[in-house]
């Protein structure tokens, strides 16, 4: 798959996928019914799933949810990254957080307005 400069996949990424998989998906009839192909990419609130995602997406937008011992915590704000197992967050709210990994019950991008 090719994806952009910033890492994220577009519209042309998504119909190039299509096209090329549609070929080979015939060539190779490995369907024995007709079938409807779709390529999407993950939008513009992508999850953030492993720590890889924390760090490639900083400077980004975010919004967290984290376990605690009370439940859950809602944070939204600016990721500076990921150290040592932690999230680095500025919290609209709160101002600077440090977030275990291991507390993230959901994590996405927020759309920038």
């Amino acid at each position: 798959m090719v994806i952009d400069r910033e890492g994220g996949v577009n519209v042309e990424h998504c119909a190039r996928v299509s096209r090329q998989l549609s070929v080979i998906l015939d060539i190779e009839d490995l369907l024995p019914n007709a079938c409807r192909l779709e390529v999407s990419s993950p939008g513009l609130d992508r999850p953030l799933l492993v720590a890889a995602d924390f760090r490639r997406y900083a400077g980004h937008r975010v919004r967290i949810v984290a376990r605690d011992t009370d439940g859950e915590e809602l944070y939204r704000g600016l990721l500076r990254g990921l150290q040592h197992g932690t999230i680095l967050l500025d919290d609209d709210s709160v101002g600077r957080l440090e977030i275990p990994l291991k507390r993230i019950a959901e994590a996405c991008l927020e759309v920038e307005n």
